[in-house]
């Protein structure tokens, strides 16, 4: 089976529970054709970047699935004859859909190993005193000096 992301944009005028029966109506759709939803998050009022049917901020809602053809040409349909949605992108996805990883934090013992292992090639670095100035570079080209006065051409 294939997947797909849809993004959709609910009217900002909707409350919780309209939000929440519009997106179960759409998971019910999917199951129906023999799909199912992977993910699906509601992310809130957000403001449009441009005025669309009337509204300046809409309520965004995005959803992974898979399924078959069938069930996101069902899903467009129901899109388009939908009053609740005033905008959404439908496509299908290349590359499968993974669930985000919590990230994990760094123990503090291994945070203070890292620190106390010297790094090669910085002993210069912190023997050097900062005033601010890069240091000089020893291969630089010097400055081209500006040309005597019996040296220019006319």
């Amino acid at each position: 089976m294939a997947q797909y992301e849809t993004v959709f944009i609910l009217r900002p005028d909707l409350d919780e529970e309209s939000v929440t029966k519009t997106c179960d109506r759409l998971v019910s759709l999917i199951s129906e054709h023999k799909g199912g939803v992977l993910s699906l998050e509601k992310m809130g009022h957000r403001r449009l970047a441009y005025e669309v049917e009337g509204h300046n901020d809409g309520y965004y809602v995005v959803m992974n699935f898979e399924g078959p053809a069938e069930a996101a040409a069902e899903l467009e349909r129901s899109f388009r004859i939908s009053d609740e949605a005033i905008r959404y992108l439908l496509v299908r996805r290349e590359v499968p859909y993974q669930p985000p990883q919590p990230k994990a934090a760094k123990a503090p013992a291994e945070a203070e190993t890292v620190d106390e292992q010297p790094q090669a090639g910085n002993e210069e670095a912190e023997a050097a005193p900062d005033d601010g100035e890069p240091p000089a570079q020893p291969d630089a080209p010097a400055a081209a000096e500006p040309p005597a006065e019996g040296d220019t051409k006319e």
